[in-house]
């Protein structure tokens, strides 16, 4: 599936991704790919208008952790490869039929 590039994009590395994700509660789409992250912001179950989320190639792992994604019911495309995830992929995530998402690698 090809990316949409209407997505916005913080900048690499996010300084602060906590307040990034807080100033941005209107958010649709969101691409903190390739950013050196190694744990998820911790406000960004703030993101509820948020459709698409991109946040492959980062140094995220273990568990997607259940709470992060809970209010995020109009999530529906999710780009996680390249990261070190176990485990159960929580309820309400997307699933991955193509070529209704990304890919949850």
């Amino acid at each position: 599936m090809e990316r949409r590039r209407s997505c916005t994009l913080l900048s690499r590395p996010v300084p602060d991704p906590a307040t990034a994700v807080r100033q941005s509660t209107s958010l649709t789409c969101l691409d903190v790919s390739r950013n050196d992250l190694a744990a998820f912001p911790p406000t960004i179950d703030q993101l509820v208008q948020l459709k698409t989320l991109e946040l492959d190639g980062n140094r995220l792992s273990g568990s997607l952790p259940a709470a992060v994604f809970s209010r995020l019911h109009r999530l529906s495309t999710l780009y996680l490869s390249g990261n070190d995830f176990s485990g159960a992929v929580p309820d309400g995530l997307p699933t991955c039929a193509a070529p209704s998402c990304g890919s949850m690698e």
